[in-house]
């Protein structure tokens, strides 16, 4: 027992070294600059959607109102991913509807937000691409912030920040205080120069990148973590954080959603290019399988050794709890830090089950009824 407890407590420290430094970077993310005034430069947004009218009916409001004081040329395009034919319908309607000039393209090439944004690329106008997700509401000077790290010429990716709303149920709350720790890590690790996820419901990146043969070609999705990667590979200080350019979007609503969204987020781990961003992967659900097996520690020192496995978790959340609640703050998200006690506790076992899921499901992952899965070649 002495062993394992002496095994345990160096992973541990070892996480806190981590949560150090993952707090160093959030130190050097800047919220809340003022909003650039200045003409902004050309972009083209790009929206690719798949059966969300609903979605986009909640989008085009916030887009029409930070366009407002947008003075210079701007793109819209909005790809449909192979929608129901009444889908498409109503969203035509939508786009008629709007006081926005917006392109209307569909996706000709397979299923897949890859295939889309590829029919998306052939119409670019501008030097710079703007990409959020169908079911977002972009907040307040979203295109300032996100387009601000540009005027470096070396920058060649820009992350924003997204926050997930959750309704007054256990698991959308937990599903949101979960994303919030995945943005964190995100932005953080940018900010120190190890730029490894972030997401293509808030992201911008020069139009040169479209030509690129970036890594994960055969998955239908993951777009931006490849992408980043790949920038970052070739110079951390392409990859730029925006932490101000934010947009909200609904947390997953039932547990099966949730676990669904993560498996078909974590299939992709092995095929990161990027070695930082699969020891990271790998590490952190290494702590929490750890933890989870301490609680079968009693089994063989008896009950004694429980306190192991309650000290493990303890000291895990509240190392977490000194990043999260900090980078919540900033970014004005305090509520997903209620009830944190009782998430944090469960995350473990939640993290776990999602492995040992992606692991039985050999990538067989599906997204609004269709397969997400790898394409063979």
């Amino acid at each position: 027992m002495l062993v394992f407890t002496g095994f345990l407590g160096a992973c541990l420290l070892l996480y806190g070294f981590f949560i150090t430094y993952l707090s160093a970077g959030f130190k050097r993310l800047r919220f809340g600059q003022k909003p650039d005034r200045s003409t902004l430069p050309p972009f083209s947004l790009i929206v690719p959607y798949c059966n969300d009218s609903a979605g986009i009916a909640s989008l085009l409001p916030s887009l029409e109102s930070n366009l407002e004081s947008v003075a210079s040329p701007y793109q819209l395009l909005f790809v449909n991913d192979h929608s129901l034919s009444a889908e498409r319908q109503k969203v035509q309607k939508l786009l008629e509807a709007s006081t926005l000039a917006v392109a209307h393209l569909d996706n000709e090439g397979q299923p897949g937000k890859k295939q889309a944004l590829r029919t998306a690329y052939k119409h670019v106008q501008n030097d710079l691409i703007v990409q959020t997700d169908a079911d977002c509401i972009l907040k307040p000077s979203f295109f300032q912030a996100i387009l601000r790290p540009f005027s470096k010429p070396v920058v060649t990716v820009s992350l924003g920040l997204v926050k997930m709303i959750p309704k007054p149920h256990f698991w959308p709350q937990f599903a949101a205080l979960d994303f919030l720790s995945l943005q964190a890590s995100g932005l953080s690790l940018a900010a120190m120069g190890w730029p490894i996820m972030g997401n293509g419901a808030a992201i911008a990146y020069r139009k040169e990148l479209t030509g690129l043969n970036l890594p994960g070609a055969h998955w239908p999705s993951g777009d931006d973590v490849f992408l980043i990667q790949h920038q970052a590979s070739l110079d951390a200080k392409r990859v730029a954080t925006a932490p101000d350019a934010q947009v909200t979007t609904a947390a997953p609503e039932s547990f099966k959603i949730l676990l669904n969204q993560r498996i078909r987020w974590g299939a992709k781990t092995t095929d990161y290019p990027s070695l930082a961003a699969r020891l990271v992967a790998i590490f952190v659900a290494f702590i929490n399988a750890l933890l989870v097996l301490t609680f079968l520690t009693p089994l063989i020192w008896g009950l004694q050794s429980l306190w192991l496995a309650l000290s493990g978790l303890l000291l895990k959340a509240f190392a977490d709890y000194l990043f999260l609640s900090a980078f919540a703050q900033a970014s004005e998200q305090p509520k997903q830090m209620h009830g944190y006690g009782f998430k944090a506790m469960l995350h473990p076992f939640f993290t776990s089950f999602t492995v040992l899921m992606i692991l039985g499901s050999g990538k067989k992952v599906s997204w609004k009824g269709r397969s997400a899965a790898p394409v063979k070649p």
